[in-house]
């Protein structure tokens, strides 16, 4: 892709964030929560999601893309995908469904794709910084791994309690959860683990070494799981609604993974290589 179509489309993932976030803000200010215009909000930031997605999974049918990074942001992209798609399940049983969103629904299926995704694309950002792997830093990771599992469990507590709750499919107002709303509230918060804990392990790895696109990538996946967190915050009160704190926090998750997927390809076209391996110019100097 050329240099200057890269630029513009920055310029339009800028101007859609723009957009997403003062839409975002009028939601909040305004005191109907259950407007057509809170709906279509999930319309709306999906396309930041798709935006990055296509990028990267564009980029990997390249000869550039063939490599290890490549694949990383192929995976990355396509999990980002899986998202965009699932916000837009999750809109049309708003706009066109007579019945509560069922939990799971297909939507959740989408959604939880994302962290296979990101789980390998963090997987191939590791074997690029394997030169910088040592015993102290794999003591470190086990530690960051630790704190993102006592963070996530303490987060999603209420949501843990129901596993032990008896289950009456009969009773829609049960504690208990079936088997696969089991799965799915299992898999969530282990999900936001593995995003947790790559992103921050990929950032004690890299050091200053780390490429410019990389580090949004990271900021990306955190922003990520904060999202994650309150929205399962403001679910178990009660208070969640589309066009929450929550959606602000995935906006800004989807633009840094999208844009850091753009600015690594810009970076990497620029500099005519095919990742941000340690001897390129297109690292940050330590």
């Amino acid at each position: 892709m050329h240099h200057t179509t890269l630029k513009t489309l920055m310029g339009v993932l800028i101007a859609l964030l723009i957009l997403a976030l003062v839409w975002d803000a009028a939601l909040f200010l305004q005191s109907a929560k259950d407007t057509p215009w809170n709906f279509t909000y999930n319309i709306m930031y999906s396309l930041l999601f798709f935006f990055g997605g296509v990028v990267g999974v564009w980029y990997v049918r390249t000869p550039q893309g063939k490599g290890t990074f490549g694949r990383a942001l192929a995976f990355i992209g396509l999990g980002l995908i899986a998202w965009g798609l699932g916000l837009l399940v999750w809109a049309y049983y708003n706009f066109f469904s007579n019945v509560e969103i069922p939990y799971p629904s297909l939507a959740d299926i989408l959604f939880v794709f994302i962290y296979p995704g990101l789980g390998i694309g963090v997987w191939y950002l590791l074997k690029i910084y394997r030169p910088l792997i040592t015993t102290r830093l794999i003591a470190e990771s086990i530690l960051i791994v630790l704190v993102a599992i006592a963070i996530t469990v303490a987060i999603n507590g209420e949501n843990l309690k129901a596993f032990q709750a008896p289950y009456d499919p009969g009773d829609p107002e049960t504690e208990g959860l079936s088997l696969m709303q089991k799965f799915f509230t299992f898999f969530y918060p282990l999900g936001d683990i593995a995003i947790l804990s790559g992103a921050l392990i990929i950032l004690r790895v890299g050091g200053g070494k780390i490429q410019r696109g990389v580090l949004l990538l990271i900021a990306g996946m955190v922003l990520m799981t904060i999202a994650d967190y309150l929205f399962t915050y403001r679910t178990i009160q009660e208070t969640y609604w589309n066009g929450d704190i929550a959606d602000a926090f995935y906006t800004l998750a989807a633009f840094m993974m999208s844009f850091g997927i753009i600015t690594s390809i810009k970076d990497l076209t620029a500099h005519n290589t095919p990742s941000p391996t340690l001897s390129t110019p297109v690292v940050s100097p330590s």
